[in-house]
């Protein structure tokens, strides 16, 4: 319990407010964010351990998993004050800068690789058995997981990255190999992309 609040206090000194059962806030820009979080982490296994580890417990919740897959709230300069924003300061979902949790940590080398690995582990466990987790007209976890590892503007690892999803091309839906092997020209680095053939 302390290191949860230890995560949540440094997550939020960087600029990012989470609230239970609730998307979290972003108070900053997101290159911001990442650059103070990397910062704060810099040289200290000991935080860099906890706030995976947090990552991983905030990740393991099946019924709110969505809240850190999905875009975060983007507050403005006029209700950085408040735990609660009003709805009158918030730009949501929409904005240049929108990005889930997940993803803004994607973005800090220190913790990209245990939050892929993270993802990779969480992947499987959706797989087959969304029907409990996805309704309609809402995307699937299996799928936002997937969707957190596109595009990113670099992979620390993408050449694991890429074996580990190929990997999973044997156990998954045909409509899931389909989402895998769309994805993968917009993970693989250009200098990885002549070792795979799909």
């Amino acid at each position: 319990m302390e290191s949860s609040l230890r995560c949540k206090a440094l997550i939020r000194g960087c600029g990012l407010e989470l609230t239970e059962g609730r998307l979290p806030t972003l108070h900053t820009s997101t290159a911001l964010f990442r650059f103070k979080l990397g910062e704060a982490i810099r040289g200290d296994a000991e935080t860099l351990e906890l706030l995976g580890n947090f990552v991983e417990e905030l990740l393991s919740d099946h019924d709110n998993i969505s809240l850190y897959l999905d875009p975060v709230v983007l507050a403005t300069g006029e209700d950085d004050n408040d735990n609660a924003p009003s709805s009158s300061g918030l730009a949501h979902f929409g904005s240049g800068q929108s990005e889930s949790l997940v993803r803004l940590m994607l973005g800090v080398d220190a913790l990209q690789p245990r939050i892929i690995s993270i993802l990779l582990e969480k992947f499987p466990e959706f797989i087959g058995n969304e029907g409990a987790h996805g309704s309609a007209g809402t995307t699937q976890p299996s799928v936002k997981i997937l969707r957190q590892l596109r595009w990113l503007d670099y992979v620390i690892d993408s050449a694991g990255l890429t074996e580990k999803l190929i990997e999973t091309l044997g156990y998954v839906t045909p409509e899931m190999q389909s989402e895998i092997i769309s994805a993968l020209p917009d993970i693989i680095s250009d200098s990885d992309s002549t070792g795979v053939s799909v």
